[in-house]
């Protein structure tokens, strides 16, 4: 997994990240993400807060901050 994240461009990957083994609201937001044709922007920036950046996609504010940078609305967001 290391060698393809390097070759990524992705320097490190943090597999040393507490999470919930059902992360629901990063799930949910996904879905909503989608409607607005943000699902995949959406889950890079949540992918690399999580293994990049040590921040838990188990913990609502990463989702929501995830979600910002993807050019949701924050706080449509947080009320979803």
């Amino acid at each position: 997994m290391l060698q393809l994240a390097n070759g990524a461009g992705i320097p490190t990957l943090r597999y040393d990240v507490k999470t919930c083994w059902q992360p629901l609201n990063s799930q949910r937001m996904l879905l909503w993400a989608r409607r607005f044709g943000k699902a995949e922007a959406y889950m890079q920036a949540l992918g690399r807060k999580h293994f990049e950046e040590a921040k838990s996609a188990s913990h609502t504010w990463n989702v929501v901050d995830a979600a910002e940078e993807a050019g949701l609305d924050r706080g449509e967001a947080e009320t979803f």
